[in-house]
């Protein structure tokens, strides 16, 4: 799979990026000794001087194996296919699915939540500083 993935980034005019690497979208061969990819209604074709920068363009795949810098900057590049196949491994190696990243998906634009309660303003730390000072 590693050398059918490597094909598509470098072998042809333009890099083939999947950009839905994952599990499912893995078959293999009747003795179980060969995996290939599938499924390649994401992918996208870049030049390869834009594979390095990378391309902006729509974050689409599985949540869970995407990216996080492909994610938070909606650019998408070799490296982004290369961190998906990296997680099927880690999946493949531990026997469980790398959960963790869904989390890092933005759902909406959220308003900052507060770490702790009871914080005390900036502007209250100053007001409170300054009578120190003066009752000093």
């Amino acid at each position: 799979m590693a050398n059918g993935l490597q094909y598509l980034h470098t072998a042809r005019n333009e890099c083939v990026l999947h950009r839905d690497i994952k599990p499912s979208n893995v078959m293999l061969d009747e003795n179980l000794s060969c995996a290939k990819l599938c499924d390649f209604g994401l992918v996208k074709q870049i030049n390869h001087d834009e594979v390095t920068p990378g391309r902006q363009t729509t974050v689409i795949g599985t949540r869970s194996y995407l990216d996080p810098e492909c994610i938070r900057t909606s650019i998408v590049s070799a490296a982004s296919d290369v961190y998906s196949f990296g997680l099927v491994l880690l999946e493949i190696a531990c026997g469980r699915q790398p959960t963790m990243l869904a989390a890092a998906w933005p759902q909406q634009q959220e308003q900052p939540r507060r770490v702790g309660t009871g914080l005390v303003p900036p502007q209250e730390i100053s007001h409170r500083y300054g009578r120190r000072e003066a009752e000093g």
